[in-house]
């Protein structure tokens, strides 16, 4: 099968805005995604070029668009088959890559084709961790809806809960603490939630941690 389709072969529609101006820049699927050209890849597909092509970080198509947030390429891969569990040399999914980036329809279509809320990356982290971190709460407030593991725990021991708390993302927090999340869970130097915030200076946080029961005694260790 081509991975690549002969100049020309999807004509030239750049005035429509459907497609780029001179099409030879959309012969490759990674460049259409991450232009949004979601006619550019249909044609594309419909040529048969490799839909799991690999880039120079051994990201699919799928996962160009997962991160650009290119919802109509993104829907058009899908329908055609591409592997939603697939991974780049960081051992990041397409969800992953969503989470990360906020993309909240690209999460929700995820989720609905069932793609594995508990894949980890090379660092042992899920996507509620990455949604977390980047306090991406609406994506956070969704995967804990989809029932991704609130509990799961990185190489390093941290938790969902840790992540937010250690960038100081209150609206992320509360939505972890609302669903249970364990406030005095601990990474493997036993730090927790309330001494990551406290450490780094986010009062609102900690503040919500405190208000949740957490131990104050955590505070003075967190020096």
């Amino acid at each position: 099968m081509n991975s690549q389709p002969d100049e020309g072969v999807l004509g030239k529609e750049g005035s429509s805005g459907q497609l780029c101006a001179d099409c030879q820049e959309c012969l490759d699927l990674h460049v259409a995604c991450e232009r949004d050209h979601t006619v550019c890849v249909r044609k594309l597909l419909a040529y048969g070029v490799d839909k799991e092509t690999r880039d120079d970080k051994c990201g699919t198509p799928l996962m160009t668009a997962a991160k650009c947030g290119s919802t109509g390429c993104f829907r058009e891969l899908l329908a055609a088959g591409a592997d939603k569990e697939a991974k780049d040399t960081n051992g990041r999914t397409p969800l992953m890559l969503a989470a990360s980036k906020g993309h909240a329809e690209v999460v929700g279509a995820l989720l609905a084709a069932g793609a594995e809320k508990e894949a980890k990356n090379n660092n042992g982290r899920t996507p509620l961790m990455l949604a977390a971190h980047f306090a991406n709460t609406n994506l956070v407030g969704a995967l804990l809806a989809a029932g991704a593991e609130k509990e799961a725990k990185d190489e390093d021991g941290r938790t969902p809960l840790i992540f937010a708390a250690e960038r100081g993302h209150a609206e992320a927090v509360g939505a972890l603490l609302a669903a249970g999340a364990e406030k005095e869970a601990k990474d493997k130097d036993g730090r927790t939630p309330l001494m990551f915030a406290a450490y780094s200076g986010h009062a609102e946080v900690v503040g919500a941690l405190l208000a949740a029961g957490a131990e104050k005694a955590r505070l003075g260790a967190s020096r």
